[in-house]
């Protein structure tokens, strides 16, 4: 049996905001469930057969199901929550693919949720040798220090030679590129209007004030508040069906490698996706790679430098922000946006993961309007 093709329907995303600032009252549930609201609302007359949902530092317990039984949808629909870190929501996406091109469902709903400011406080048990209070999971065999993704991307930025004025100008291209998007209005369509809520990452910022920022680890002189984001909170949801629309999922890719060096996975990911589709980089008009560090923004440089100008062209997460599950389905939203901009049909997201791990999706824009 031929594999139907899948299409995205509509999608929205809330306004991100920095942890312990404008949502941080807000549950992740309760985010999400407002946020599905809305959706119910503009595509009312649709049935969602079934709801797939990203979270890593919530409180658990299917937390995905319990944000749907908040909200106006069905309470039969049947759901389920992942966790595969960053690039949670691009699973769950990957899920709701894999049953529509089945022929298992028609219409799926694929997000994520998450609230940094509400993160709960763990502790492990008594008797597991790691003992103690922490805040980020134990990622790799060898190493549970809180510090892990900040020194896997150090190790990038070791190996490939990337020096911190470079990482420095990239964030700050990240905010510059942000500010106009945001001017311009070029992502409205896909953010959920909230009296009094914006992206509190975006804001104007002169280069000199990346210079002046004090480093993030003692032993490291490359990673600052600046080229590495903060924490956030927010939610992204979109829909996938049968039926054709402007945007059609054409490949998807996982791949996974090694966790000491986890923001090089997002290349890994992008490579296995070229080639699988034969395709070159050039191929595509619009690429959004997940930027949790400038880090990411330098092996783009390093490795496609003649594509630059075709990469995060509305900024990135360094500007937006990175709540961990929502990350995937931000970039699908921005790369639409992106296309719609350009009118151009073929974009491509990546995303690297916690633990090594990491994904790349391509779609095509059907709505390119001849000139």
């Amino acid at each position: 049996m031929k594999n139907r093709d899948v299409y995205i329907g509509f999608g929205l995303r809330t306004p991100i905001g920095i942890k312990g600032k404008q949502f941080k009252h807000y549950r992740p549930e309760l985010l999400g469930a407002h946020l599905l609201n809305q959706i119910k609302k503009i595509e009312s007359e649709s049935n969602i057969d079934s709801i797939i949902c990203g979270n890593t530092v919530g409180t658990g317990g299917n937390i995905g199901r319990l944000m749907t039984l908040f909200s106006d949808y069905e309470s039969y629909i049947p759901v389920q929550t992942i966790d595969m870190q960053c690039a949670s929501s691009s699973s769950a996406l990957f899920f709701g693919y894999l049953k529509i091109s089945a022929g298992i469902n028609e219409k799926v709903l694929v997000g994520g949720i998450e609230s940094s400011s509400l993160q709960p406080m763990r502790r492990y048990a008594k008797e597991d040798n790691r003992n103690g209070e922490y805040t980020v999971a134990q990622f790799s065999p060898d190493s549970y220090a809180e510090t892990v993704m900040l020194e896997g991307a150090q190790r990038v930025c070791q190996k490939y030679g990337f020096r911190r004025e470079m990482l420095d100008k990239l964030a700050f291209l990240s905010h510059k590129r942000a500010l106009t998007a945001k001017q311009g209005g070029y992502l409205e369509e896909v953010i959920l209007p909230m009296e009094g809520m914006r992206d509190q990452g975006v804001r104007k910022l002169k280069e000199a004030f990346f210079q002046k920022l004090p480093r993030l680890m003692e032993n490291s002189p490359l990673l600052t508040i600046g080229n590495v984001c903060l924490m956030h909170d927010a939610a992204a949801f979109l829909t996938l069906q049968s039926q054709k629309t402007e945007f059609r999922i054409v490949h998807i890719v996982e791949v996974a490698g090694d966790p000491k060096l986890s923001p090089e996975l997002v290349h890994t990911a992008t490579e296995k996706l070229l080639t699988e589709t034969h395709t070159k980089i050039s191929d595509y008009d619009a690429i959004e790679w997940n930027e949790p560090f400038a880090a990411i923004d330098a092996l783009f440089n390093h490795y496609y430098p003649e594509e630059r100008e075709k990469f995060n062209i509305f900024g990135g997460a360094l500007a937006y922000g990175h709540p961990y599950a929502c990350s995937g389905i931000i970039n699908i939203l921005h790369l639409m946006q992106a296309l719609k901009y350009k009118n151009k049909p073929m974009g491509l997201t990546a995303i690297a993961g916690a633990g090594g791990v990491g994904m790349a999706i391509s779609i095509e824009y059907l709505g390119v309007k001849n000139a």
